[in-house]
């Protein structure tokens, strides 16, 4: 996502649009806390980040962890939720990795919810034999986006929840 110190992924000024000094950032899908490190250097007070996956979590909680500044009067507001983001009631779903790599690499990556896994096979009963043999899952609580994550006073999101975004976005209560 942070190519090197000088390109990034997230650009910072389209149409007007600015990462500085956001008052409260909500990030989906917050993977080890890249983006949520960027709006902090940006000047973000708040971070709100959601993370299912355990792995990148425990990265995520070492990469926000900001103790320490000299003046406790500058310390953000950091809060990681280790849950998934989707549409509809929370509950306990499915996360889905894909196999690990062959050279023995952990897939943490391109993981999601069951519903929405790009590695399933949608056309059988889930999981079908041969997704039992390289699929892992693991049960993770899901919370909405509408009525859930999204709370009042952010003023910035970053939607990636791998799949769940389209249900989300053309949901009634996004009109």
């Amino acid at each position: 996502e942070l190519l090197d110190s000088e390109s990034c992924a997230y650009q910072s000024n389209i149409h007007g649009f600015t990462l500085d000094n956001h008052g409260c950032a909500l990030d989906i899908g917050a993977h080890i806390g890249v983006f949520s490190r960027l709006m902090l250097s940006k000047g973000c007070k708040h971070i709100i980040c959601y993370e299912p996956e355990p792995s990148n979590f425990e990265l995520l909680v070492q990469n926000l962890d900001v103790d320490g500044l000299e003046d406790a009067s500058l310390q953000p507001i950091i809060e990681l939720h280790a849950e998934a983001v989707a549409h509809g009631p929370s509950q306990t779903r499915k996360l889905v990795r894909a196999r690990n790599q062959n050279d023995g690499t952990e897939n943490t990556w391109r993981h999601s919810l069951e519903e929405y896994s790009q590695y399933v096979d949608k056309t059988t009963d889930m999981p079908s034999a041969s997704q039992l043999k390289i699929l892992e899952r693991i049960d993770v609580t899901s919370v909405p986006f509408f009525g859930g994550a999204l709370v009042p006073g952010v003023t910035l999101v970053k939607l990636d929840c791998e799949g769940a975004e389209i249900d989300i976005l053309i949901s009634e209560e996004a009109s």
